[in-house]
């Protein structure tokens, strides 16, 4: 009995051991983006379309099967003599699509750059989401190293105040000192809590963005830190967000197709049928039934003849629609480029200014001490004290704030360049 029950405790501290690593994820910058391609909705979506239109291709093909058709009808009549009569038809005819003036071509071609569309988009989908998420992403680590730095500002700030506390009691300073830090432990603290919940709040955007349910916990263990290698990510192939502009290429190659379309309204369509027809008719049901049946074969031309000018004027609005479509290209693809050479210099200036504010951090902890000294010695007051540790803070903070700009900056040229 107690080796089962043994037994049982294992099992159960297995099944728990399981649930909390399954229920845990561990997110850094170079998985999120898989995370996301396999998880987001928006990108699933995107998928979905590309698959739908991919099954719409092969219509040429297609638009040589045989089809078929049964119709039937029943007619009940009178004639001029008092007497009813009763007709049934039974009709069957089946047709090959031997010629259509090109137009099935056509549409398949549509149909291929379509689907050409709907892969961009998954792409143009997960290049969006992506750099949504990684703005998120680094955003949290910004505010978790925040809140970290609040705190050990406060207990900066409750040292200060004890050391204040300690000068009023041996006469050295008046009460008045004490007020300043007091008043600078209720802001903290009140800026810490506005950080706390903005943390909360993104990590449960961030957390839906990505698209897994709400039992997973999000786990962050990278750093926010910024890359003294990043150069070297700009060294491949770039793509200029190609889904952009490569739409509205796609865009004209449609519209020219659909203008080659109305100019050929007046192409003929050549069909071989075949067809097969009875009829069965009575008189009241009291004369012996009448059998007619009649079998058909051949080809079959036909011509639409009946929106010609109107076709024309529509083909050649077609036409001016697929050039300003292909300008429009032309015109993201330049921009394309000029925005991501604008963004890459920036990195490189907030990549610079990293190395001055962690300079001026270095300046601000020597200005702390330097004053911190002096007022023990009662050279400085209080004030001087809270100024001193307030530039500490406002200089490890702008530090931050640097690097979230850095990565944030590195997140939207990545998205850019599908990486």
């Amino acid at each position: 009995m107690p080796r089962l029950v043994l037994i049982r405790i294992l099992m159960l501290s297995n099944f728990f051991l399981f649930n909390v690593y399954a229920e845990s994820l561990s997110l850094n910058s170079e998985n999120i983006k898989s995370h996301l391609e396999a998880k987001n909705l928006k990108v699933a979506a995107a998928k979905y379309n590309a698959e739908a239109a991919s099954e719409r291709e092969g219509s040429f093909l297609r638009s040589f099967l045989p089809t078929a058709e049964l119709s039937g009808e029943q007619e009940l009549f009178k004639t001029a003599k008092p007497s009813t009569k009763n007709q049934a038809i039974l009709n069957a005819e089946a047709k090959i699509n031997i010629f259509n003036g090109g137009r099935d071509k056509l549409v398949e071609d549509t149909r291929l750059l379509e689907t050409e569309k709907q892969k961009l988009n998954i792409s143009r989908a997960i290049s969006e989401e992506i750099e949504k998420a990684r703005v998120l992403y680094w955003n949290i680590l910004y505010l978790r190293e925040k809140i970290l730095l609040l705190k050990n500002a406060i207990k900066v700030n409750t040292q200060n105040l004890d050391s204040a506390i300690k000068r009023i009691r041996s006469g050295v300073a008046t009460n008045s000192d004490r007020f300043e830090f007091e008043i600078q432990e209720v802001d903290l603290k009140r800026e810490l809590t506005q950080v706390e919940a903005e943390y909360v709040n993104q990590t449960k955007v961030l957390h839906n963005l990505i698209g897994f349910d709400k039992e997973t916990k999000l786990v962050f263990s990278e750093p926010l830190l910024h890359d003294h290698q990043y150069e070297g990510i700009f060294n491949k192939t770039i793509k200029h967000e190609e889904y952009i502009f490569r739409v509205s290429e796609i865009h004209a190659e449609q519209s020219k197709i659909r203008a080659k379309e109305n100019k050929r309204f007046w192409w003929p369509k050549l069909d071989a049928f075949a067809s097969y027809e009875k009829n069965y008719e009575s008189d009241n049901m009291r004369n012996p039934a009448m059998l007619n049946e009649e079998t058909a074969f051949g080809l079959r031309l036909s011509m639409n003849l009946s929106s010609g000018f109107e076709s024309l004027s529509e083909a050649k609005a077609q036409f001016i629609e697929s050039s300003a479509e292909k300008v429009t290209a032309q015109f993201l693809k330049q921009e394309s480029e000029i925005l991501l050479e604008t963004e890459i210099a920036q990195l490189k200036l907030l990549h610079d200014q990293v190395h001055e504010a962690e300079q001026n951090i270095g300046r601000a902890e020597n200005y702390y001490k330097i004053t911190q000294s002096e007022y023990s010695r009662g050279v400085k007051n209080s004030p001087d004290v809270l100024g001193a540790s307030e530039k500490l803070f406002n200089m490890r903070h702008k530090h931050l704030e640097i690097i979230k700009n850095f990565q944030i900056s590195k997140s939207h040229i990545l998205s850019r360049i599908g990486m």
